[in-house]
C-alpha cells in the first residue's frame, strides 16, 4: 500500500499546479481547468479503501488475494467454490449464517478476510471480531448507554459480521458460572433472527462439539439450526500443501 503518491509517467509530465502532484492544466471552453490525473484517482480510492478496512478489522491486502489461483490444496476445494459463490452473490445470501470449520492453518482466516474485503470494495459494511473480543464487549456494554451504542455500531449494523476463533475453548475464556453465555446468546439471536444480518463463524471445532467446548447447548442448537445448510470444512493446512511438511509430526 503506498503511502505517498506517485503519478505516472505520463501524468509527471504534464504542467500542473505546484505542490499538488495528481492535478494538470487543460482547457475547457477556451479556459484553463485543473483536472485530477487517472492514477491520482486510483491512490485516493485506494487510500480510502484502506482506511476502511483498518476500521473493518480487514487487511486491506486481501483485496489482491484470488482463492481460485491462491488458495493451496485439493482436498476442499468443492467447499471454497460454494465460498466463492456465498461472496459473489452476497446480496441474496447477506441474511445467512455461515460456518467455515477445520483445524489451525486451513486458511479459514485468509478466506474470510478475502470475504471481507471483497465485500468491503462492493459497498458492503463488515466488520471483522475475534470471538473473546466479542464477548467481552457484550458482557461489559449491554446495559450501559455508551457501549450499547458502540456495540450497535461495531455488531448490529454491519451488513456482514466475522467473528474469528469461534467456540474454541482454547481460543475463548469462560467463566465456570457460564455468566457471559446469555449475553452471547441474546446477541446472536438479535442479530441473525430479528435484524437478519449476516454473521461468518471461523472455528476449528465442529458446530456439534460447540456445547462440549463449554459454550451452552442453546448456542449450540442456534448455530447448528442456521447453519445446517452452510456450513463448510476445510482441510487443506497450507503449510502442508505447500511444503509437503507434515505438521503433526513438529513437535514429535
Amino acid at each position: 500500500m503506498k503511502k505517498q503518491f506517485r503519478p505516472c509517467r505520463t501524468c509527471a509530465n504534464k504542467p500542473g499546479p505546484k505542490n499538488k502532484p495528481g492535478f494538470f492544466y487543460d482547457e475547457w471552453k477556451g479556459a484553463k481547468v485543473i483536472v485530477e490525473c487517472k492514477c491520482h484517482q486510483d491512490y485516493v480510492k485506494e487510500r480510502l479503501f484502506y482506511i476502511k478496512a483498518n476500521k473493518a478489522g480487514i487487511w486491506p491486502e486481501s483485496l489482491e488475494y484470488n482463492p481460485s489461483n491462491d488458495y493451496v490444496g485439493e482436498k476442499s476445494l468443492k467447499n471454497l467454490e460454494r465460498f466463492e459463490k456465498y461472496v459473489h452473490n452476497f446480496e441474496e445470501y447477506k441474511e445467512n449464517a455461515v460456518y467455515l470449520w477445520g483445524g489451525n492453518g486451513t486458511q479459514k482466516t485468509t478466506l474470510a478476510q478475502w470475504a471481507g474485503a471483497h465485500l468491503l470494495d462492493k459497498g458492503y459494511s463488515v466488520r471483522f471480531v475475534l470471538m473473546q473480543t466479542l464477548l467481552m464487549s457484550l458482557t461489559s456494554g449491554f446495559e450501559d448507554d455508551e457501549k450499547r451504542s458502540l456495540i450497535e455500531t461495531n455488531y448490529y449494523k454491519p451488513d456482514l459480521l466475522i467473528v474469528d476463533e469461534s467456540f474454541g475453548k482454547d481460543k475463548v475464556t469462560l467463566y465456570g458460572s457460564g455468566y457471559q453465555l446469555p449475553f452471547l446468546d441474546r446477541f446472536l439471536r438479535e442479530r441473525i433472527d430479528v435484524h437478519r444480518k449476516g454473521i461468518l463463524f471461523i472455528s476449528n471445532v465442529d458446530s456439534s462439539e460447540i456445547e462440549k467446548n463449554k459454550f451452552s447447548k442453546s448456542i449450540q442448537d442456534l448455530v447448528m439450526r442456521k447453519t445446517y445448510k452452510t456450513i463448510l470444512k476445510f482441510e487443506d493446512n497450507y503449510l502442508a500443501a505447500k511444503t509437503d511438511f507434515n505438521v503433526d509430526s513438529l513437535f514429535d
